[in-house]
């Protein structure tokens, strides 16, 4: 004996960018102050190994660097960025993100000029 089940069509899935933006903003805003928390971590590590500070509480490890701190810091600050992008605009744009970034370290490639340069002292 087979029984068959016949449910009426339910609704449709939307197929739109950008679903979960909200949830995008709200870990955002979690992420800046574990940021600023594992970059205030970095500076007391570096003050400690300068012997400007007190002694930093974990001594033995990977997290014993400060390096790592201000790495973490770093990683947290820029998936706080894309979230907050994401957030506002619903495209996650990471190659874009990084591309900016570089152009913001590093400067703006020189435009070549078709024009040859005028001559000067002639």
């Amino acid at each position: 004996m087979r029984i068959k089940l016949r449910f009426p069509p339910g609704a449709t899935v939307k197929q739109t960018p950008g679903k979960n933006r909200h949830v995008a903003l709200a870990v955002a805003a979690l992420m800046t102050p574990a940021t600023l928390v594992m970059f205030v971590m970095a500076m007391w590590r570096l003050g400690s190994d300068l012997q400007m500070m007190t002694e930093f509480p974990i001594t033995e490890g990977v997290w014993s660097h400060w390096q790592m701190w201000l790495a973490a810091a770093s990683m947290s600050q820029l998936a706080t960025v894309l979230l907050n992008r994401y957030g506002k605009t619903g495209q996650m744009g990471i190659v874009k993100s990084i591309a900016n970034g570089f152009q913001f370290l590093f400067g703006r490639p020189q435009v070549k000029s078709s024009r040859p340069s005028p001559r000067t002292g002639d």
